[in-house]
């Protein structure tokens, strides 16, 4: 097991999001026979920009709190 101990389930979704994200800027998928889809759920990665950063801001609250509550610079972190 490596040190760097991370949630597997959510670094997949954030990896499927960003495929989503990608898929959404593919704009030659207008031209297909399935270009009406496109337009309908694949043209506006709104959720999954809003989910990606969700997930992000999770994964590095996680790893704030795994390590100490500690900043960057090792100090504690105050309110």
């Amino acid at each position: 097991m490596s040190a760097n101990k991370r949630i597997q389930s959510l670094e997949g979704l954030r990896g499927i999001m960003i495929f989503l994200i990608v898929l959404s800027h593919m704009e030659f998928l207008r031209r297909c026979s399935f270009g009406g889809t496109y337009d309908l759920y694949w043209h506006n990665p709104t959720l999954a920009v809003d989910y990606f950063f969700l997930l992000s801001g999770f994964g590095m609250m996680y790893s704030f709190l795994k390590h100490g509550g500690l900043s960057t610079t090792g100090g504690w972190m105050s309110i």
